[in-house]
C-alpha cells in the first residue's frame, strides 16, 4: 500500500493461532512426560532393604506374600491422562488456521480420505476450492502489472507489444489426472481416437524412436500369428428349396 514501504504478509493473521497451537501441544507434552513413569504401589513384602542405597526398593518376584485380604495388592499408578478437551481446543485452532489462511486441510496433506485411497483430479480440486481462490485473487493483481512490465521492457529493445497483446498463462500446480482427462477427451471427440499407436507406445513406455517402431512390428506380427482363417461355405451348386 501507499503509507507503507512493505506489503501484507499471509503469517500476521495466523501469528496467534500459530502461538496458541504451540501452548496447547507443548502443554500435552508436558502432561504426559510428567506422568510416562508411573510409581508402584504395594504390601511391604514387595520392599527390601538397600545397605547400597540405604532405602527399601521394590523387589521384583514371581510372588508377594499376603497375610489377607486386606493387604495390598502390588500394582502401578498409572493416571488417566484425561486431555480430550485440550485435544478439542487443538482441533478448533487447526480448523481455524485452515479457514483464516484459505489453505485449507488438503494443502496440508489431511485429504478426508481412507488410507490408501488417492484423490482423483477433480477431488483434489474441490478440495482446494480455498488455496485455488486465494491463488486467483492474487494472479489478477500481478497479471496487469507483469504484463506492462514485459511490454516495458520490450520498448527498451525497441520492440512495440501492446499490454493488452501479451497472454499470460497460469498453472494451478496441482497433478493432472491422465484417465480423467482422456475421458474427457473421448466426450469431446465422440470416442474417436486422438493419438496414434506409436505416439502412446513411446510416450508411455518412454522408448526411442527405433524402440517403438521395433515394439509396434512385434505387435503386427502377434495379431498376425493369433489370426486364424474362416472358410467360406462354398454356394456355387447350392440348391435352394422352395
Amino acid at each position: 500500500m501507499s503509507d507503507r514501504c512493505f506489503g501484507i504478509d499471509d503469517y500476521s493473521s495466523v501469528d496467534s493461532i500459530i502461538s496458541e497451537l504451540i501452548i496447547r501441544v507443548s502443554q500435552v507434552a508436558k502432561v504426559l512426560d510428567k506422568f510416562s513413569s508411573p510409581s508402584v504401589s504395594g504390601p511391604q513384602s514387595a520392599l527390601e532393604w538397600s545397605e547400597e542405597r540405604q532405602s527399601y526398593v521394590f523387589r521384583i518376584q514371581d510372588y508377594y506374600l499376603r497375610n489377607d485380604e486386606s493387604d495390598p495388592k502390588p500394582e502401578m499408578l498409572v493416571w488417566d491422562a484425561n486431555l480430550d478437551a485440550n485435544f478439542k481446543m487443538i482441533e478448533l485452532l487447526t480448523n481455524m488456521l485452515y479457514t483464516i489462511s484459505e489453505m485449507g486441510s488438503a494443502v496440508f496433506g489431511d485429504l478426508s480420505n481412507a488410507a490408501g485411497n488417492a484423490a482423483s483430479g477433480t477431488a483434489l480440486r474441490r478440495l482446494m476450492i480455498s488455496p485455488l481462490a486465494k491463488a486467483k485473487r492474487v494472479k489478477n493483481s500481478f497479471d496487469k502489472v507483469i504484463k506492462q512490465l514485459i511490454s516495458l521492457l520490450a520498448a527498451g529493445y525497441g520492440e512495440t507489444i501492446l499490454p493488452q497483446d501479451i497472454t499470460v498463462t497460469w498453472q494451478d500446480g496441482l497433478p493432472n489426472d491422465p484417465v480423467e482427462e482422456a475421458n474427457i477427451m473421448n466426450l469431446r471427440t465422440g470416442g474417436k481416437a486422438t493419438l496414434s499407436r506409436w505416439t502412446a507406445i513411446q510416450r508411455y513406455d518412454k522408448m526411442s524412436d527405433k524402440d517403438t517402431d521395433a515394439e509396434i512390428q512385434m505387435i503386427d506380427q502377434d495379431e498376425s500369428a493369433g489370426e486364424i482363417p474362416v472358410n467360406e461355405p462354398e454356394t456355387e451348386g447350392a440348391v435352394i428349396g422352395q
